[in-house]
């Protein structure tokens, strides 16, 4: 990549150079990334109308669930394949000043409305003042067949109902959602509306019931009321509603019936002024609707924004302004646009009171709603195209006091670009109206709204479930744009040769920053050679060779280990070491850059003069250098910069900058170091009678002989031809690979000598295929390692790893995926558990014996992982690039690896005859070009119970587990079994335990508490308690018999010094690592795993609160309440509430079984803890207080549920929960669902079994036994 500064021809600029690159690369890739989840009760614009997420998702089935479906984005409709239920989670909830709010888990992700233009952030990103997208105009439906009801008896007078929802009983269902209602006892049968005396419907609104059933209406007009009451009592009508969910339940629960939201816009919007001339009002000639429900406005403003109709909320709590018990809710049309739309899409009768809104006329120059933040990013475009340069005759006067072609437009202009007023769509409707300058360069609105953050709070952890859209990956959550959300992990790597190297290695001095890459620099023998001598050395530009900059070597090592000392980055890469353990050197170079060809460029086959990508997949032969055609195959690379080489004979070739071709002399020298007057070998063979096949676009100049026959100009040229040019073609395109079957590894292509390509560490497209053994499986009873078994599954995992290289599933897309994957079969068996089985066997990690035996269980592993690969290439044959890589049969250059010292011990392990795999390869190659990787295994490795990550040490005995997955910190406190274990068998009781254990969480490690026996100590090491020369030492132990790599820390204490650090790098240098990486304890702010100590020395900087001792409000002598029976699957809970003088929830018992009884008490405390809940000062109202606890208590479930849909009780706290919730005026809606009492049958009810935690531990025959285990007391 080019260096920071270096000129590009093409485009007349300079490069920004690899951490450029990065920052640029960093910001897109989080923006496209995926994951992320919002609430069950999110409203969804869909091509099947406004659908809650739990509409479209199951609830109950987690993971993916597959539908078709097309949802509304703000760059238009796009195809929803599929629903994620992704579980509990925590959320984030975010206000806005205009009362809409949206919650999710706090990496999902919004569209906000920057000074640059619409970014997107995640919700815990999200700060008072950002202004998040709202797309207006986006609701799509159909109409809706509706159900027809049964005839209850023979005599029954059936009504006409309609067949579909109309617009009439859309209207007349918006007014009854508004003030209407339907009986909810069984037999009765009366549905009604209330209507003003003065409104226009006292006359309508029968003549509409007429037409929808026709039935007798019923008026009832109470006496000194203003309304009257017309109502049906008819159960046809009553059951017709019922069928089709057009039924309303009390004020506080009335809701936007689904078939309404799933209407096309035309019957929303009659629901819409049907719901209006019920519960509407106006303000300031602005419609007002105001309702109990919260579900109501909310759905309501949703579909207002989905008809294109901007609508603020606005909620009034209990108090001196609002008499009620209740929260009263105002969504109110905002804006004079909204007006508009609301004139259009919805509208009014001209009798109706909403008659004046239709004749309103707002005071646009006052009108603040509606805000376009960020002017500039609005009006820049406007003013730069109609400003002028100020310069008079003599070009003086440039920059200052700008001429205009419209000055009158740029003073309004700049009135709003100094803030003097606010920017906002009517005085951008208004401008564009005026001045038609305005209107062309202005940015367009595309009907988007801006709502701005007031602030996010955290909320308890609820279900989440998110969709997946194709192409944008966007939808409309609430009508505000959002993003699904998952980082990933990138490495980046430069070479320490590189001429912006110190930006790099400086690229990440704030934890933070490029965070979705790991760094590290690729260094080389040369440069660790120049600081040990302490020597000069070249940094070199890659696009031309040249010596960009001579730094001193070992001030260079300073800064690489002064940053990796800081912050544990850049880790370091040793390229030569890996190249040296390249298993396909004829393929790839490991370092961090890929040479190849172009896909014009013509090889010459004994098919004729074939485009390079068009060999991908057949099967031909390449004219080698001896004059030869011998086997190639061909495969792309990737896409890469390309560059043409011109030669004296007129003829060019296009390749990536670092291709080596073949000089006259037989060296090989990189496109990027050619000079003018360089000689390349040109090809031996005459072909020019050859004709060309494929691409007639040929970079070979050609002529005509006097054969007739058109032949290649350099076949009868000297045997080499002379560089004249190196030209930078500033374009990126797919590149292409030969594998040559030649001991040369050479090739013709257009008329000259190339070596064959290289390309990435793990080549492009080349992906893992990764396995780890769990070493704390395969010991014995009597504390050995069962090496018997380990070679069991070392054999069965490496064909199973080989499997899965064919059974996995690639992407069709992308066919090089699978290419790359079968041309080298590259497979990495590891392990797991490695601190584990040393703890097991009495080792010590990082002892000389440590050091031996993980290398000689690497050692095992990598001896039968090639076992069962040859045996594997025996049955189904050799990798197919086997031919010119070190396992090449016919050409074997691989040896049997080698201990870095001499072993002294066996541990009982069978002997290894590698004599025998060298046979073996020579007789049938091997079916995998690698088969050994020690692998990071955190996730994995916490499943299975290991307490030692891959090969690293225990990192602790006892420590805080950090689980920041989604946004909120948790801490599990940790003690390791096996060190309990240990301090059982060595007889130390249970006190000292308790008093070790104490100690060992403060540190993490044992060696310094006398109460452990020192052989305990001897062996119980954790990594603080690991030099770092050890660490390194036992690295490269391992790394002996790893022929991938392997991933592994350098933990060093936070005394170390940047000296330390360097040590370290040196000896994994001279040890024959392929790479380091080290971490300073405290060096990160942000860590997965620590001790006790640790964190409290981070918490000793924040602020200790002041405590207040709260007293709990006395009780007065004598309360009114009520006592509520609900079945549990305890028993029938009887739970009273009592309230005080304010009708404030004031006390809660909760009684639950016999006296005495463990579920009595857990009943009791429960009770106790709400009641103390809720008679403690607070800033809430005992009621909101009670519903928070509601929250908390709800869905809680436990071992044995009961009942079915809403009256399905999960555990004790579920069902207190629903009863408290019945007082708090919201009562279980009755189904007609039997109770699940085939499950209550199977088991007593009793108190709670001490083995498995049923309510089932009961009294029988003297004794107390469990119906659910079988546990018994006798």
């Amino acid at each position: 990549m080019r260096p920071r500064g270096d000129r590009v021809h093409t485009s007349a600029g300079v490069a920004t150079g690899p951490v450029g690159f990065l920052r640029v690369y960093d910001t897109a890739f989080g923006e496209v990334a995926q994951g992320g989840c919002l609430l069950p009760e999110t409203l969804v614009f869909t091509s099947d109308g406004l659908l809650r997420l739990d509409e479209i998702a199951d609830s109950q089935k987690p993971g993916w669930q597959t539908h078709t479906l097309q949802v509304a984005t703000d760059q238009g409709w796009r195809s929803s394949p599929r629903a994620f239920n992704n579980g509990i989670a925590p959320i984030l909830r975010v206000h806005t000043r205009e009362g809409l709010s949206i919650a999710g888990t706090p990496e999902h992700r919004v569209k906000v409305m920057t000074a640059d233009g619409p970014l997107w952030r995640t919700l815990d990103e999200l700060e008072a003042g950002d202004w998040i997208i709202v797309q207006l105009g986006q609701h799509a439906g159909q109409l809706q067949a509706l159900r027809q009801p049964q005839r209850a008896h023979g005599n029954q007078v059936m009504p006409h109902f309609p067949s579909v929802l109309d617009n009439d009983l859309a209207f007349f269902m918006g007014y009854l959602v508004g003030d209407g209602f339907v009986a909810t006892q069984e037999d009765d049968h009366r549905v009604g509306v209330s209507v003003s005396h003065a409104s226009y419907l006292m006359h309508e609104m029968p003549l509409l019931l007429e037409r929808l059933f026709g039935v007798t209406i019923h008026t009832q007009q109470k006496p000194d009321d203003r309304s009257v009451t017309l109502v049906i009592d008819n159960r046809a009508v009553k059951e017709f509603l019922r069928l089709n969910g057009l039924t309303k339940l009390r004020s506080r629960e009335a809701s936007v019936p689904l078939l309404i939201r799933q209407s096309p816009p035309e019957i929303v919007g009659e629901f819409l002024r049907g719901l209006f001339e019920a519960d509407g009002s106006l303000s300031s000639g602005f419609p007002n609707l105001t309702t109990a429900s919260p579900r109501l406005v909310e759905e309501t403003a949703t579909l207002l924004i989905g008809l294109g109709v901007p609508a603020r909320i606005r909620s009034v709590s209990p108090g001196v302004a609002h008499f009620g018990k209740n929260t009263i809710y105002h969504v109110r049309v905002s804006s004079t646009a909204g007006l508009n739309a609301w004139r259009e899409k919805i509208g009014c009768d001209p009798r109706s009171r909403f008659a004046v809104s239709m004749a309103w006329e707002s005071d646009l120059r006052r009108e603040s709603s509606y805000t376009l933040p960020h002017a500039r990013y609005w009006l820049q475009p406007v003013l730069d195209a109609i400003t002028l340069e100020q310069v008079d005759a003599r070009g003086r006067g440039m920059g200052i006091n700008f001429r205009s072609s419209a000055p009158k437009l740029r003073r309004a202009l700049l009135r709003y670009l100094r803030n003097d007023r606010e920017f906002t769509q009517s005085a951008c409707s208004e401008l564009a109206r005026r001045y038609p300058e305005f209107a062309e360069h202005v940015v367009p609105l595309n009907d988007q709204w801006y709502v701005q953050v007031a602030g996010v709070e955290a909320q308890s952890d609820a279900l989440t479930l998110d969709l997946e859209v194709n192409d944008n990956h966007t939808y409309l959550a609430q009508g505000m744009v959002t993003h699904n959300t998952r980082r990933g992990a990138n490495m980046a790597v430069l070479r320490v040769d590189h001429p912006d190297i110190l930006d790099f290695i400086h690229c990440k001095t704030s934890e933070g920053a490029i965070s979705n890459f790991n760094i590290s620099v690729g260094i080389t023998d040369a440069f660790m050679t120049a600081v040990r001598n302490d020597e000069d050395f070249d940094l070199v530009n890659p696009r031309d060779g040249k010596v960009w900059k001579t730094v001193r070597a070992r001030e260079l090592f300073d800064e690489i280990v002064k940053y990796a000392h800081h912050n544990g980055e850049p880790g370091v890469l040793f390229l030569d070491a890996a190249n040296r353990e390249n298993p396909v050197p004829h393929l790839y170079e490991l370092e961090a850059t890929n040479p190849c060809h172009r896909g014009t460029n013509l090889v010459h086959t004994d098919l004729g003069r074939v485009p390079i990508k068009d060999l991908v997949g057949q099967n031909f032969n390449v004219v080698a250098p001896t004059g030869e055609f011998v086997r190639a195959i061909a495969y792309p690379t990737g896409n890469k910069p390309l560059f043409r080489v011109h030669f004296d004979n007129g003829t060019t070739i296009d390749l990536t900058e670092n291709h080596n071709l073949v000089m006259a002399g037989g060296s090989k020298k990189q496109v990027r170091d050619l000079l003018p007057g360089d000689p390349i070998q040109t090809a031996p063979r005459a072909i020019g009678l050859v004709k060309p096949v494929g691409f007639a676009n040929i970079s070979v100049k050609q002529m005509v002989h006097p054969s007739g026959v058109n032949q290649d100009k350099r076949d009868f040229d000297l045997n080499a031809t002379t560089v004249t040019r190196v030209e930078d073609l500033g374009i990126v395109e797919p590149v292409f690979n030969l594998t040559v079957d030649h001991p040369m590894h050479q090739f013709a292509v257009n008329g000259i000598i190339s070596a064959n390509c290289g390309e990435q560490w793990l080549g492009e497209y080349e992906n893992c295929c990764l396995g780890s053994i769990n070493l704390a499986q395969h010991l014995t009873s009597d504390g050995k390692l069962d090496w018997a078994k380990l070679r069991e599954s070392i054999e069965t995992s490496t064909r199973f790893l080989d499997d899965v290289v064919d059974a996995n599933k690639y992407v069709p897309a992308v066919p090089e995926l699978t290419q790359a994957a079968h041309r080298a079969r590259r497979i990495g068996l590891g392990i797991m558990g490695l601190g584990d089985a040393m703890y097991a066997l009495g080792i010590r990690y990082g002892s000389r014996a440590g050091e031996e035996f993980s290398a000689q269980v690497m050692e095992f592993v990598r001896y039968y992982a090639m076992q069962t690969s040859i045996e594997l290439a025996r049955t189904r044959g050799a990798f197919p690039a086997i031919k010119g890589s070190l396992y090449d049969p016919e050409h074997l250059q691989w040896t049997p690896p080698r201990p870095i010292e001499p072993y002294t011990h066996t541990w009982d392990r069978p002997a290894l005859d590698w004599n025998a795999i060298v046979v073996g390869v020579k007789k049938y190659g091997v079916r995998n070009a690698a088969q050994t990787t020690i692998a990071p295994t955190g996730t994995i490795a916490t499943v299975a119970g290991v307490e030692s990550y891959g090969c690293e040490p225990v990192f602790a005995l006892a420590y805080m587990r950090h689980v920041n997955d989604q946004g909120k910190d948790l801490q599990l406190d940790y003690i390791s079994p096996a060190f309990e274990r240990a301090l059982i068998d060595a007889r130390v009781d249970e006190a000292t335990r308790q008093k070790i254990f104490e100690r060992v969480r403060l540190t993490g490690t044992c060696q310094d508490v006398d109460l452990v026996p020192q052989k305990i100590r001897d062996t119980f090491v954790v990594a603080s308690d690991i030099t770092p020369e050890e660490h390194v030492r036992m690295q490269a132990a391992m790394q002996a018999f790893v022929d991938n790599s392997l991933s592994k820390t350098v933990n060093f204490p936070a005394t170390a010094t940047t000296d330390d650090v360097a040590h370290a790098y040196f000896t994994a240098w001279e040890l024959g690592c392929k790479g380091i990486t080290v971490y300073v304890a405290g060096s990160r702010e942000q860590v997965v795993l620590e001790t006790k100590e640790t964190a409290l020395k981070k918490s000793k900087s924040e602020p200790v609160p002041e405590y207040v001792v709260a007293q709990k409000k006395p009780r007065e002598h004598a309360l009114v309440g009520q006592t509520y029976k609900i079945e549990t699957p305890l028993g029938g809970a009887y739970v009273t509430v009592n309230r005080n003088g304010n009708d404030e929830p004031f006390e809660v018992f909760c009684n639950v079984g016999k006296a005495g009884s463990d579920t009595a008490a857990v009943s009791e405390a429960i009770g106790r803890l709400v009641s103390l809940a809720l008679r403690l000062p607070s800033p809430l109202t005992p009621t909101e207080r009670l519903e928070e606890i509601v929250k908390q208590l709800s869905g809680i479930g436990g071992g044995r549920p009961m009942g079915f849909g809403l009256q399905r009780v999960r555990s004790l706290p579920d069902g207190i929960a629903q009863v408290l919730n019945e007082e708090l005026g919201k009562p279980r809606v009755a189904e007609n669902e039997p109770a699940d009492t085939q499950q209550l049958q199977l088991f007593k009810v009793g108190d709670l079994c001490p083995a498995c935690g049923h309510a089932t531990f009961v009294n029988e025959e003297g004794c107390r036994k469990c119906y659910s285990c079988g546990h018994s007391e006798c």
